[in-house]
């Protein structure tokens, strides 16, 4: 189903993205850096394979605890490209200061 907002039926196929064609377009930028399609694709791909291993498959849940970042995008995008969902678990706020 298409709507306004994207013009794939399915927005998490990254096979009908643009790194087909511009392979090295940036697709994430963080402050420290510029992940390009192709390398963005690569890390969803190594990470959807690594759940398959666990036996994880579509319909499975799957808790996932990372600070906002490229490591959250990209898991983000492999549990996705999975089928699996994804449950966002949050650490109270005192507990994120016995991490530097």
């Amino acid at each position: 189903m298409t709507n306004e907002y994207c013009r794939t039926p399915d927005p998490i196929r990254l096979d009908r993205h643009p790194r087909k064609n511009t392979p090295d377009a940036p697709a994430i930028a963080t402050a420290s850096q510029v992940i390009s399609c192709d390398r963005l694709h690569q890390r969803m791909t190594s990470a959807r394979s690594g759940l398959a291993a666990l036996g994880i498959k579509k319909g499975d849940g799957f808790g996932v605890q990372l600070p906002n970042g490229l490591e959250s995008v990209v898991a983000f995008l492999a549990i996705a490209a999975r089928g699996t969902i994804m449950k966002t678990l949050r650490m109270p706020a005192k507990c994120l200061s016995a991490f530097p």
